[in-house]
């Protein structure tokens, strides 16, 4: 009789720990991915989502130039991977303000990537037919989106 009365006993138990242990681990609201995530893991889609977007922001730019009657001034204007800052500011016509070079690049490659909050940047190797240079993306994160803010070339 007594064995009986433990057994109730547990299975009560079990049966409340099972209706009320979920509600005070989960919360009722959903928390955002950035609270839940570990800050390394964090840094780590900064990471992975702003070379992404450089490469994106080259591609999209090299592709543009190749369309007819394309400048410099209007493939930026219409890349989606570039701030409102750097689409308003005044670009020097004296070489092209992303490849920094009068001629195109045969190939470029992610260097670097340094990122401080919601700023970042990202070094780019360019390659071309006897040289090579470094230039440096400066970005922006607005709205969880990384966007270049700047580019550095090394002789202006």
């Amino acid at each position: 009789m007594q064995k009986n009365i433990y057994i109730a006993v547990i299975i009560i138990v079990a049966v409340g720990l099972v209706q009320f242990v979920p509600r005070i681990f989960l919360p009722n609201k959903p928390q955002s991915l950035e609270k839940v995530l570990p800050e390394q893991v964090r840094i780590d889609m900064d990471d992975a989502n702003i070379k992404i977007n450089a490469i994106s922001f080259y591609a999209e730019y090299d592709k543009c130039l190749k369309e007819p009657s394309q400048t410099s001034q209007s493939c930026l204007k219409k890349n989606t991977f570039i701030s409102s800052k750097f689409a308003k500011a005044e670009q020097s016509l004296s070489q092209d303000p992303v490849f920094c070079s009068d001629n195109s690049p045969f190939g470029y490659s992610i260097n670097d990537i340094k990122i401080n909050k919601d700023t970042g940047e990202v070094g780019v190797i360019e390659s071309f037919a006897y040289s090579k240079q470094k230039i440096i993306l400066n970005f922006e994160k607005s709205n969880n989106i990384w966007k270049v803010q700047k580019v550095n070339c090394p002789h202006i």
